[in-house]
């Protein structure tokens, strides 16, 4: 008494139906017969369109059984619209209604006296291979963390089997295992085995899972040129990350989630190593002959602001809140230097620790000096103490590495560094014009300093090599 009221004409006999089992309705019983091999009933009147319908199932009382409303076109897979294959639903728990849940047979059923091959499976249910497949809820995760494991596999699976070696549990037999935890940093492999009686698929995905320690790296920031000497917009300003960890940090997500817009793309900054970013690239190099990484967007406040680097996972890395009065220095503030930290040892959010950068770049047009050390290390001098008027002269400067020193403190003493910091010669002064021969070295701009505290004198002059 069970009958189709839309999409063809047909009302069933005294029958039955075992669970899971299938019954199967043609248009032309002997047709059907000679193609497949197997009886069917055969539909009363009407005909499937080409076009898509809608075909209703409904009880004797005339309840709607179940309802489909198939198409020939996307969603609907198009190869079941006159190309061989028929229209399947192989997980009949699934949505009928939904046509991503319907398929084109795969499975080659006969082919016709016109020699066109059909793939069908009419009493049976249709054939999927196993797909072994499945992802991760993360797979970039500090130490310590868990992971749910969610199975995209296909076919009529029996079994689960994973590995997760390295993680606690290191194996599971369930779908979708949850709290998969990895206490050490590293990179991960997963397999994931499904089989049945008839056979078995396995996927394997290596280093999938990386597994990131929650060491606080040391990343210091260690200058900032936040207002250079130029009118209308600050093209020269800079930033000046340095690596003052014992290993290289792969700085991949890190970003700056205050002061400039910036994300590092896939890059290490070795141990004792610099990285600067620019505003300006092109004229950042131009002066300073220094390459750089621009960032994306943002300015540096002349007034002062946050400066705030963040790892991939969101962790604070370091965090500098400069300002441009006491007790941080206040030339950096548009006077040509920029504001250097020179010890990475030291607290870098204490604007005390801070200085004013003495080694001199350049003169911009305007004839502005420009004091800087991007990409390298500095010497930790007050700017003050590079131009005070303390009664000593260097001549000849330049020079070719002979030089005299003229002065009336007799016992001073003098250190000579380069413009990186490195220790050159130290001495003291024995005589009011005192002859120094440096042992061999570059041409380039080099720093001395006088030092005699029975004097108060504390003073450092500028030492230019030819």
């Amino acid at each position: 008494g069970c009958y189709f009221s839309q999409g063809f004409e047909f009302t069933f006999p005294d029958a039955d139906i075992d669970p899971g089992s299938f019954l199967v309705i043609t248009r032309n019983f002997d047709t059907f017969l000679n193609t497949f091999g197997y009886p069917a009933y055969e539909w009363v009147d009407g005909d499937l369109s080409d076009e898509g319908e809608i075909l209703e199932l409904n009880a004797p009382n005339g309840d709607i059984l179940d309802i489909v409303h198939y198409g020939s076109v996307s969603p609907w897979d198009t190869l079941a619209n006159g190309y061989g294959p028929s229209l399947t639903l192989c997980d009949p728990s699934s949505d009928n209604w939904q046509a991503e849940n319907w398929s084109a047979s795969t499975e080659f059923a006969a082919v016709t006296i016109s020699n066109d091959t059909i793939y069908a499976t009419p009493f049976t249910g249709c054939y999927i291979e196993l797909d072994a497949n499945f992802y991760a809820s993360e797979t970039s995760i500090l130490t310590g963390m868990t992971i749910d494991f969610i199975d995209q596999s296909v076919g009529d699976i029996e079994s689960w089997s994973w590995l997760f070696p390295g993680a606690e549990p290191a194996s599971s037999t369930v779908q979708h295992p949850t709290e998969i935890a990895y206490n050490v940093a590293g990179e991960y492999t997963v397999t994931l085995t499904i089989a049945n009686s008839e056979e078995e698929d396995s996927e394997t995905k290596f280093n999938y899972i990386q597994v990131v320690d929650t060491t606080y790296f040391d990343l210091v920031i260690t200058e900032i040129m936040y207002n250079p000497p130029e009118s209308g917009s600050d093209s020269l300003e800079f930033l000046e990350l340095y690596n003052n960890d014992i290993v290289d940090i792969d700085l991949e997500g890190f970003f700056f989630s205050e002061g400039v817009e910036f994300s590092f793309p896939d890059i290490i900054i070795e141990s004792g190593d610099y990285i600067v970013l620019a505003a300006d690239t092109i004229a950042f190099h131009s002066v300073f002959g220094v390459s750089a990484l621009q960032w994306d967007d943002g300015v540096l406040n002349n007034d002062g602001e946050d400066i705030e680097l963040r790892d991939r996972f969101g962790i604070i890395q370091d965090f500098v809140n400069y300002d441009n009065e006491f007790p941080w220095p206040v030339k950096p503030n548009g006077d040509g230097p920029s504001l250097t930290f020179c010890n990475p040892e030291l607290d870098n959010s204490l604007g005390e620790n801070w200085s004013a950068s003495v080694e001199f770049v350049s003169i911009n047009s305007a004839g502005d000096s420009i004091f800087a050390t991007p990409g390298a290390s500095c010497l930790n001098i007050s700017i003050d103490d590079l131009f005070k008027d303390d009664n000593l002269m260097i001549f000849p400067n330049p020079n070719n590495g002979q030089f005299t020193i003229k002065s009336d403190i007799v016992g001073a003493d003098y250190e000579i560094y380069s413009i990186i910091g490195e220790p050159i010669l130290f001495g003291r002064l024995f005589s009011m014009n005192e002859v120094i021969m440096l042992p061999e070295v570059k041409s380039g701009i080099y720093f001395i300093r006088f030092v005699n505290p029975d004097k108060n004198l504390n003073s450092v002059k500028k030492l230019v090599i030819n």
